[in-house]
């Protein structure tokens, strides 16, 4: 079961914490700003990364924005003809079973994919 906002602001006011509950309940509810707040990218590049700045950090709404990014990032949707077809420039490969999405933000993104399937007989190890 999620825990309600009664429950936080009481556990809040519990620590003592009135600065935070103010806080809430004044934050506009507007979009986010895109890519994360400076504090909460500042907030990331600190605890998990030694050599990172918050510039260096990108929060997305999630792991189908960031899969999304990412192949949009990485993969070039641009087309080549080779001897009279034409081929996607960059090519993915992705695991399946998976999450959807993995399989899928790659094509979006316009690359050709290959689909490695993985089972339980081999200890859903990659045949090499």
């Amino acid at each position: 079961q999620p825990t309600s906002q009664a429950e936080l602001e009481r556990l809040a006011r519990e620590r003592g914490d009135d600065e935070l509950i103010a806080a809430y309940r004044d934050h506009p509810l507007g979009y986010t700003p895109n890519g994360g707040s400076r504090d909460c990218r500042a907030a990331v590049a600190d605890s998990i990364f030694s050599a990172c700045q918050a510039d260096d950090v990108l929060i997305t709404a999630g792991g189908q924005v960031a899969l999304q990014t990412v192949a949009f990032a990485l993969l070039e949707a641009t087309s080549s003809f080779v001897r009279g077809y034409e081929t996607p420039r960059s090519h993915a490969v992705v695991f399946t079973p998976s999450y959807q999405s993995c399989q899928e933000a790659p094509l979006h993104a316009g690359a050709a994919v290959r689909k490695v399937r993985l089972t339980r007989a081999n200890g859903w190890d990659i045949d090499l």
